[in-house]
């Protein structure tokens, strides 16, 4: 037996003492309840448990003595490996259970935890035997060095490293970014679990175990690649649809009298926008719109499946299930198909890790009817087809077309993804080219498709409200709302649930033409710089900072930075944590420019310039970091992909990892991409967008009116005459005296009934905030997007969700939207049914 095969074995045996006896030693210390014990403190149980312990940690010791007269290798040893060797899949498999079992904490049994504590020291035990046995089993001395210089730029890691130790300090000396700066500094966004992570590498590492081992031709292994989107699509749909819908901020628990999810703050104007398309008052009433395009996405979601909320978050799970797989052709165009595979798993069990943290953490995900998701999703989309576009020798101005037509309509789903046009422009005419006027027509194509796609729309915005523009008012109320904000006034609320930071823009002040004073310049390059840096924390701390498999509830209750509170303390695990952390993703982005030069760093410059338009907006943490956090995620696994594949080959199993950093198309032998005509899938993408692009003006033409809102008492009494609704004529009277009242026939939606003392979270939306007494609270579409509320004793038995109402009742002052409606009486033509305030004379 030569030293190579002897080494490993010699090593397995100390390493399985050490490890016994350090199971021993944890078993002993663990607590005995009085009434088992059975001698010298311990449990019968306990004490078997011992024993076999005991036993494992003699044979360890004979065997590694006898292994000093032992001149040939075990023949069970050599059956072993060779059935590994045919089936290697099994191998990784097994090695993977066995990690999952040893850092599984106990905690997570549930109630079996006491059960589980008592036996895991011997299970852990068992595990890591195995686990050793198995790395020990293929381990091989390679005396070879590793040459890192053919995957990194050590200059661009070490600038790196020198950025964010320069970054840390000022963090430290100024505090800003730590400080908390505002009402909308929000806490940490999606966490990436650390069985997350591990699923994520140990699948692809399977995938290719599964085709080397099986001597799959290079054919069939392409087409397994070509076909493996359709299977993340696929699997995305299902996992997220078995995941039940929990409440949320912007989706609360369900209430009397129909016990349905509605939308909430900012998703509920998002909601209320397509239901006013819906019933033919335009977008908004015809006036001033935000987000558009996804009021437009809502207004088609509900044509399709109606009004119920989980139907219609089903058709954005969807489409959103595209997001794994534009990951999986981001990491496999840069890199190669085992980072494609890995960044499209990892998306897929984030989004399911968003759904589980919902109870716990101020986060968004692809079930509410929020924004953030879907910028992502632009943003993502963007960025891949402006590598394609670069990575093309050739010139393809048609791709541009359809580039600058996607960044345009993006505007209209979110427009701080103006932000990210700048690298966008600025790579497009950087692009190797010595001829100066193909540089600027490239860019006259890209800004023209922009400026052209966006055309419908700012016309409508000039017809409408007389503005020529993608969200004009949206700007005017940042500075009116944001900009004019002092240090001081950062602690308003910030403990409080997180209020809508969209104010209706029918209430902003007129008056924020104003020029800015030349005082608050440096105030806003302050906030400005917090934000910012605020967002690269948070996108950093993401990341796992402990190797357990923590669930989601573990890791917010042992990090204090999930919470918006949160102003920089860190223990020393997360302090650990974060420099190596920050060491994947300085690798990750020395990797890519190595390949790539200055395009490599195309991606961080999406999320810097993204991060930055929220720095100037001021908001910052939790949902705002989700648009580009897939950047640092991508580096990130970038960097720790490639430890594994060095650790790999220095022990002797570079078959896993070979090739992880190429494409397959260039690496396996005797592959050669067919030559495919992408033209008409260019023009049909540049026709879809086109007709999203006018369609979304077509519907606030083409569908009438159907209410009159606000009309006079006599039209009223009509209505309900026409209607055959039994009323009270004397006292109808009784109200005609009161030259207050209002009457209205309109629409109400998310009818939500409170008991006394509650109400939903924030302190603007007057009508369903904690009152006193029993409080109904509902939305109307006419004549204005608005809420109102009726003081009852407890919840009618009728109240549909989307129905026809007829409200008598007082305009009431509303910080949130301008004014409300007190309603004392409220009619349902559907049946007749009636409900009065306790107020009603």
């Amino acid at each position: 037996m030569t030293e190579n095969h002897r080494f490993p074995q010699k090593l397995f045996y100390v390493l399985s003492a050490i490890e016994t006896i350090i199971a021993f030693v944890v078993l002993v210390r663990i607590p005995t309840d009085p009434k088992n014990v059975f001698f010298a403190g311990l449990s019968f149980n306990r004490l078997l448990l011992l024993g076999v312990m005991l036993l494992i940690l003699g044979l360890c010791i004979f065997q590694l003595a006898r292994l000093k007269i032992t001149a040939h290798e075990p023949r069970l040893l050599l059956n072993i490996n060779k059935f590994f060797t045919n089936y290697e899949w099994i191998y990784y498999l097994i090695l993977f259970l066995c990690w999952i079992v040893i850092i599984f904490p106990a905690y997570r049994f549930g109630k079996y935890e006491v059960i589980y504590t008592r036996i895991q020291p011997l299970i852990i035990l068992i595990s890591s035997l195995i686990f050793t046995f198995l790395i020990l089993l293929k381990f091989k001395i390679k005396k070879s060095s590793i040459n890192l210089s053919s995957n990194i730029n050590v200059k661009i890691l070490l600038i790196f490293l020198i950025l964010v130790s320069l970054v840390w300090i000022f963090l430290i000396t100024t505090r800003i970014g730590l400080d908390i700066d505002h009402n909308f500094w929000g806490g940490a966004a999606t966490p990436i679990l650390p069985l997350v992570l591990y699923t994520s590498l140990f699948i692809p590492i399977l995938l290719t175990s599964l085709w080397k081992k099986s001597r799959m031709d290079v054919n069939k292994w392409n087409w397994i690649i070509k076909f493996f989107p359709i299977i993340l699509f696929l699997s995305a749909i299902l996992i997220w649809n078995l995941e039940l819908f929990t409440p949320h901020f912007f989706a609360p628990k369900v209430r009397a009298p129909n016990y349905e999810y509605y939308p909430y703050s900012d998703a509920h104007i998002y909601d209320m926008t397509a239901q006013s398309l819906l019933n033919g008052e335009g977008y908004m009433n015809r006036g001033y719109v935000q987000r558009p395009l996804y009021g437009f996405m809502l207004f088609l979601f509900h044509n399709l499946v109606g009004e119920n909320y989980l139907n219609v978050v089903f058709l954005q799970t969807i489409l959103y299930a595209f997001f794994p797989v534009l990951m999986f052709y981001l990491g496999k165009k840069l890199f190669s198909p085992f980072i494609g595979i890995s960044l499209g798993i990892l998306s897929i069990l984030r989004e399911l890790t968003a759904f589980k943290a919902s109870p716990f953490m101020e986060i968004v995900h692809s079930k509410l009817y929020m924004t953030d998701t879907w910028a992502s999703l632009f943003a993502l989309l963007i960025s891949i087809l402006v590598i394609y576009w670069f990575m093309n020798k050739k010139e393809n101005h048609l791709l541009l077309v359809l580039i600058g037509l996607i960044m345009g309509i993006s505007l209209l789903m979110r427009i701080n993804l103006l932000f990210i046009f700048i690298p966008i422009f600025a790579t497009v005419f950087i692009k190797n080219n010595k001829n100066f006027k193909s540089r600027l027509l490239r860019v006259g194509i890209l800004g023209l498709s922009t400026f052209i796609i966006l055309l419908p729309w700012m016309l409508r915005n000039y017809y409408q409200i007389g503005e020529f523009g993608i969200e004009p008012q949206k700007f005017r109320m940042v500075i009116e709302t944001r900009f004019n904000v002092e240090e001081s006034d950062a602690s308003e609320e910030i403990n409080s649930p997180k209020t809508s930071p969209m104010i209706m823009p029918e209430i902003v002040d007129q008056h924020t033409n104003e020029k800015i004073e030349i005082q608050n310049y440096l105030n806003i390059l302050r906030f400005t710089t917090a934000n910012f840096l605020h967002n690269e924390i948070h996108s950093i701390l993401i990341f796992p900072n402990s190797i357990l498999a923590e669930s989601i509830k573990g890791v917010i209750v042992n990090n204090d930075y999930i919470q918006e509170t949160w102003v920089g303390e860190i223990n020393p695990r997360q302090f650990i944590a974060i420099i190596i952390n920050l060491l994947f993703i300085g690798l990750g982005i020395s990797i890519s420019y190595k390949k790539y030069g200055w395009f490599g760093l195309f991606p961080l410059s999406i999320h810097l310039f993204y991060n930055l338009s929220n720095g100037l907006a001021r908001v910052s943490g939790w949902r705002y970091v989700i648009v580009t956090d897939w950047v640092i995620i991508l580096y990130y696994m970038v960097g720790i992909i490639f430890i594994l594949h060095t650790l790999l080959h220095k022990i002797g199993l570079a078959d896993i990892g070979s090739n992880v950093f190429s494409n397959h198309e260039t690496v396996l032998s005797g592959y050669k991409e067919k030559s495919t005509n992408k033209r008409p899938i260019i023009l049909s993408s540049i026709i879809i967008v086109a007709l999203i692009s006018i369609g979304m003006v077509l519907p606030e033409i083409l569908i009438e009116k159907e209410y009159r809102g606000e009309i006079t008492k006599d039209e009223f009494l009509q209505l309900m005459e026409l209607y055959n609704i039994d009323y009270d004529h004397d006292k109808m009277r009784s109200l005609a005296d009161d030259p207050d009242f209002v009457y209205i026939h309109t629409k109400a939606f998310y009818p939500r009934y409170y008991e006394p003392g509650e109400g939903e979270p924030g302190f603007n939306i007057e009508w369903i905030s904690a009152k006193e007494y029993g409080n109904l609270g509902f939305m109307i579409v006419s004549p204005q997007i608005t809420g109102a509320s009726i003081e009852v004793e407890k919840s009618p038995e009728f109240f549909p969700h989307d129905t026809d109402v007829f409200i008598i009742g007082k305009w009431v002052p509303s910080n949130f939207i301008g004014k409300y409606i007190e309603a004392n009486v409220i009619y349902f033509p559907e049946n007749g049914y009636l409900i009065t305030s306790q107020n009603f004379p």
